[in-house]
């Protein structure tokens, strides 16, 4: 429905009174309607799927600290804990281990919104919700950046770049696929049983998720093509075998990641390669968005005197990638 519909009567009222000459009228209009749409932002902006479905929040109470261990297996170290043959006698040695912890800080995140009184009172449609909406969206581009900024600064810390020295610069092959499953394996851990790190998930351009749906027979049947097209028009998450394909705006040349991870942090891309994919694991608990206050938001009681209605409200949080062995980097 277009939102220069007519509205309905009690939203027009509504408007007209949250618009009033009248303060006592427009500012109790005005927090009725802070109040009505507070929740329902609050559980947009915290969903589990705000960054694609990668961090876990974790809501803390005032004064709470929030410390994790790290883990105390380290690949290469894994013999140090092999069990061995106990002669049938004697005592069995004691094997102390003990591992560093990292303090997850949070931080202020704030936004506001405003219009004039006449704007408001005058409008024919719902301006206050597509101001609500507004703020909204910028409360979400915040939450976004932050969380794959941490992604992206620790797949860097990494100091590896996976890419496929034959393929075409630019173009998405099937042999970087395999290289990003195989490097996170092997840089996972020593052997199978022991919290081998697998690619669960890719992240990628639209444009290198479409050169996989242009790979020729000899790089992918046409069965499964046709379960990614079936995927991708049912508004599903493409899945190529057991790996989950998620195409952001925000990869590609040219785009926000591909220029952080290149310029902000300063990581060079190996043999003329353009743009960065990247592979996660989320099936292990690194990604951590600790939330220590809930979105609040308030009408503005003090913008009356300017004939201005105007929104503000703020949540602290924080975003954590306890472990870079859970991202690996690619170039293509």
């Amino acid at each position: 429905m277009s939102m220069f519909n007519k509205l309905p009567v009690g939203v027009k009222d509504l408007l007209k009174r949250a618009g009033s000459p009248d303060q006592s009228i427009a500012l109790a209009a005005q927090y009725d309607f802070a109040k009505a749409i507070e929740l329902p932002i609050s559980e947009a902006l915290l969903a589990q799927d705000i960054v694609n479905g990668i961090y876990q929040t974790v809501n803390l109470t005032n004064g709470e600290s929030l410390e994790y261990p790290m883990d105390i297996l380290n690949p290469g170290d894994e013999d140090d804990f092999m069990a061995y043959v106990n002669p049938g006698h004697g005592r069995i040695p004691e094997r102390q281990v003990e591992a560093d912890y990292v303090i997850l800080r949070t931080y202020m995140v704030a936004n506001s919104i405003d219009t004039t009184l006449r704007v408001v009172r005058d409008s024919n449609w719902d301006i206050l919700g597509r101001m609500i909406e507004i703020m909204k969206a910028g409360f979400v581009r915040r939450i976004n950046i932050d969380g794959w900024h941490t992604i992206l600064a620790s797949g860097a810390s990494r100091n590896t770049i996976i890419y496929d020295s034959a393929a075409t610069a630019g173009v998405m092959s099937r042999r970087l696929i395999s290289l990003l499953e195989i490097e996170m394996r092997r840089q996972g851990g020593k052997f199978t049983t022991l919290k081998n790190r697998k690619v669960t998930h890719l992240y990628l351009s639209p444009e290198a998720k479409h050169d996989i749906y242009n790979w020729t027979i000899t790089e992918i049947d046409d069965v499964t093509r046709r379960d990614l097209y079936m995927l991708q028009s049912s508004g599903g998450v493409s899945k190529l075998l057991n790996l989950f394909l998620v195409d952001l705006n925000e990869f590609g040349v040219g785009e926000e990641h591909n220029d952080y991870f290149t310029v902000s942090l300063g990581q060079a891309l190996p043999g003329s390669k353009v743009e960065i994919v990247v592979g996660l694991d989320l099936s292990n608990p690194s990604f951590i968005m600790p939330v220590r206050e809930n979105l609040v938001i308030n009408n503005d009681q003090f913008l009356h005197r300017n004939q201005k209605v105007g929104f503000y409200g703020w949540l602290e949080g924080g975003f954590a990638a306890l472990d870079n062995r859970d991202v690996l980097v690619g170039a293509l």
